[in-house]
């Protein structure tokens, strides 16, 4: 078998007829469950690599090569990294090696991990090396496209893992045509059975169904857009898409649709290419001539990309006889984007391995969206060596690590530039300090005479040594305020944070359980450790991550024992007063036992009683979740105040049929 491909390394391609003889000898004897022989897998992960995605010939090695130092071995011994480099070249080996290492991952197995967890490592190989991340894509897609040999349990494992982990990436890098066909090999063995609320083979059969009964109204919408299209003289391609199977599948999810509610408007799509960006604006104006657009549908993605940078304009207009219909509009390069992501690129630019930001950028993003914060982000980012290139006003160029803020580079320039630092403009606007800069920023740093650095700012310096002469300025600065000055910024700074969790920080650090952490870390004073705080001396996101792991370690004790307690709320009556209080309260592991909802009138006022049997664990961290429990419920909406339910009230509240019904009850769960 002879792969054609774009030579990266001139005078190397004897490399290939090498890499078959290895692949042959290595994995000589081994069959894949399907019977056929294992050398045929690395193979046909090298041709999804070269004639798919029209990589070169390093990759090409390294796609053959990436299950060798697991699987394989030569002339009786295991294959090295060093039996690797000295044949094929440094940059093969280590891609061997990141692939190696990917595929170590745990399996996904039940709902969804963390995010971090699932990225960290994506992250650090992929900062390293883009080919990484798209060889590991190559051997998940064949491993997809033959699924069909592997036992059932293991199917599923693989489908999930699949659909949650190698879709996302797949989006992430813009590889729309791979996120669907992952999607599609993955949601055909997972169905009913893992949770879903339909079927793969459903979704298909009423699919066509819908398609068969609207298709001649789809062709009559394209000939009426290509009528008003050609009188222009644009060169456009205007086709009609169908929603690929999983994609339906999560429009009927976000708008809770069920499988006999599906109707043409939810299958179809029109998507016009044209020659270039200025022409997508034209003819956004004729398909709006042609059908009726609906205001509130219309989004320029051009002007703002989406964080994979696919770039479009997309409109929902209104067809007689059909209902809404979404039509997008690219240019031919957005519209090569839209469909393989970053694989044009890497035609177009031989060191593009090495240009990993869009792809750190993207995932940024999506991290973001699935609520991981900051701190945690940053954290990720101690893993990634990838630089970027901003400039300052007088357009001098500077180098910093990837995740850097203002404070950063304001740091790296000069202490004075950091500490009288009043605020910052990124590319002409106005920005925050923390906000993370990008490749070719232009960054313009306002200093003002009066201004001066807050505690704050310890979050937003993030890449900058904890002993920088910057730093270490500040801290000096911290401790000259005077002692209430400190404390008082010091819990402002930790309320920001613990209240996320619904915990005050000056109720949280009065607990034995906080206490019993800070004993661990060598605090004996509380007070102490509030003062560092206040004075810049204590990482306290560190500590913060310590005490929340402890905390949800406790919390998820199989054996640990619980109690029940009881809260008694009186609130203005609305609706939805309840769910606000029992779905806070959820989010942060608590477990309602049981519960009692009624309405009373005093007067011209309508008020609710509400009565809640709450499920806490015993011990230190049950101290923790009451005060939760207290601040949440004080801080709904609508509530006016709270209190326990003493014990007799519990068990006089906890059995009604025994010690007499209470008034007027309205919902009991």
């Amino acid at each position: 078998m002879v792969l054609k491909m774009r030579e990266q390394n001139p005078g190397t391609g004897h490399s290939i007829p090498l890499a078959f003889h290895l692949v042959k000898e290595g994995h000589a004897g081994q069959l894949r469950r399907s019977g056929e022989e294992y050398k045929n897998h690395p193979i046909s992960v090298a041709e999804i690599v070269v004639h798919e995605w029209g990589m070169g010939e390093e990759e090409a090695l390294a796609a053959l090569c990436h299950d060798m130092r697991e699987d394989a071995r030569i002339q009786g011994k295991p294959v090295t990294k060093d039996f690797l480099k000295a044949r094929f070249g440094e940059r093969v080996a280590r891609l061997v090696e990141g692939v190696t290492e990917l595929g170590k991952e745990p399996e996904f197995i039940g709902d969804k991990p963390s995010p971090v967890e699932i990225f960290g490592k994506w992250l650090e190989f992929g900062s390293e090396d883009l080919a990484i991340i798209l060889i590991k894509l190559a051997d998940r897609l064949h491993n997809m496209r033959t699924l069909v040999y592997m036992k059932e349990k293991k199917r599923i494992a693989k489908a999930r893992e699949t659909l949650h982990v190698f879709g996302k990436v797949a989006d992430i890098l813009g590889m729309w045509n791979l996120k669907r066909e992952l999607e599609d090999l993955s949601f055909q063995y997972l169905g009913r059975e893992s949770g879903f609320k339909c079927s793969y083979r459903e979704i298909a059969d009423k699919r066509w169904k819908v398609f068969s009964s609207s298709r001649e109204k789809i062709l009559e919408v394209l000939q009426n857009l290509g009528s008003k299209i050609d009188s222009i003289g644009i060169n456009a391609e205007i086709k009609a898409e169908v929603r690929s199977i999983y994609e339906l599948y999560q429009r009927m999810e976000k708008r809770d649709i069920s499988l006999n509610d599906v109707s043409p408007t939810d299958i179809w799509r029109i998507n016009i290419v044209v020659p270039n960006k200025y022409h997508c604006y034209t003819i956004l104006g004729r398909v709006h001539d042609v059908f009726h657009p609906i205001q509130e549908e219309i989004r320029d993605f051009i002007a703002d990309p989406q964080p994979n940078e696919h770039r479009f304009l997309h409109t929902y207009v209104q067809v007689p006889g059909f209902g809404r219909l979404l039509v997008q509009v690219r240019s031919r390069k957005m519209n090569g984007v839209y469909r393989h992501g970053i694989l044009p690129k890497i035609k177009a630019d031989k060191e593009w391995h090495k240009r990993g930001r869009a792809w750190l950028d993207a995932l940024t993003e999506y991290l973001r969206g699935e609520g991981v914060t900051e701190d945690t982000l940053y954290g990720m980012f101690e893993a990634v060596s990838s630089s970027i290139y901003v400039y300052t006003r007088e357009g001098k160029r500077m180098e910093l690590p990837y995740g850097s803020t203002p404070l950063d580079l304001a740091a790296r320039i000069s202490k004075r530039e950091f500490m009288r630092l009043r605020e910052v403009l990124i590319n002409g606007r106005p920005a925050p300090l923390s906000q993370m800069l990008r490749e070719g920023d232009e960054v313009v740093i306002i200093k003002g005479k009066k201004a001066s650095p807050a505690l704050e700012w310890m979050d937003w310096v993030k890449r900058t040594p904890w002993d920088s002469p910057a730093l270490l300025k500040f801290r000096r600065f911290l401790k000259r305020k005077g002692q209430r000055d400190i404390y008082s910024a010091a819990f402002r700074y930790l309320n920001k944070k613990t209240l996320k969790y619904y915990l005050p920080a000056e109720k949280l650090f009065g607990t034995e359980f906080i206490r019993s952490i800070l004993l661990e870390i060598g605090y004996v004073d509380v007070n102490q450790f509030i003062y560092d705080v206040g004075v810049g001396e204590v990482p306290v996101d560190r500590f913060l991550a310590r005490a929340r792991e402890k905390f949800l370690r406790e919390l998820n004790h199989p054996n640990r024992e619980k109690r029940l307690t009881g809260v008694k709320i009186i609130g203005n009556d609305r609706p939805g007063l309840l769910d606000d209080i029992t779905n806070k309260l959820r989010k942060q592991g608590i477990n309602m036992a049981s519960g009692e909802f009624f309405k009373y009138k005093e007067g011209a006022h309508e008020f609710a009683e509400i009565r809640l049997g709450i499920e806490i664990m015993s011990g230190l961290v049950g101290a923790v979740q009451m005060l939760q429990i207290d601040t949440i419920v004080k801080r709904v909406d609508g509530v006016i105040k709270a209190f326990p339910l003493s014990q007799d009230d519990l068990e006089l509240y906890a059995s009604p049929g025994e010690r007499g019904k209470p008034r007027k009850r309205k919902k009991r769960w």
